[in-house]
């Protein structure tokens, strides 16, 4: 696992440095939060009209509590599409997801319990307010295979908001 999420990070490093940025807003890399189901700490960095996208972090019952009760992390490589003035992207694309524990579902309903792997499809938007913050929107359909509860497969739709300081 630990070797996934550093190979992970090291591409996201060398497409940030090598990658041409002249189609998006010149940024490389960018470090945030994500609030929602999950919620985590979220990288992204930006290449010629695509973005890698990796997020980590875990679930919880009650947003008042913070008491994780599953563990996750999320690989996505995204096609963006500039809207309006270099300052809106539409982002889509597939990716890779792992969980463990017990996940949880829009209003705490708990949707499953165990641990495994499968492919996700993230739709979101990005604002870049000003030089240096990224604030996002973000919808991802998953399909996770393991063992959850006597089941084989995990259906979620996970959702997030969050923002990223941009780093130049």
């Amino acid at each position: 696992m630990k070797n996934l999420v550093f190979s992970l990070l090291l591409m996201a490093i060398i497409t940030c440095s090598y990658g041409d940025h002249s189609n998006l807003q010149n940024k490389g890399f960018g470090l945030g939060i994500v609030l929602g189901l999950p919620a985590g700490l979220t990288m992204r960095t930006w290449g010629h009209a695509w973005s890698w996208d990796l997020i980590v972090g875990g679930y919880k019952e009650n947003l008042v509590i913070y008491r994780v009760e599953g563990f996750f992390v999320h690989a996505d490589l995204l096609r963006q599409k500039i809207m309006k003035e270099r300052k809106f992207y539409f982002s889509y694309g597939p990716g890779l997801g792992f969980v463990s524990g017990v996940a949880f579902g829009f209003f705490g309903r708990e949707v499953g319990s165990g641990k495994g792997i499968g492919p996700r499809f993230k739709v979101g938007f990005d604002y870049f307010p000003g030089e240096s913050w990224d604030l996002f929107i973000e919808i991802a359909p998953s399909l996770y295979l393991g063992d959850f509860d006597d089941e084989l497969a995990m259906y979620q739709v996970e959702s997030g908001l969050g923002v990223r300081y941009v780093f130049r």
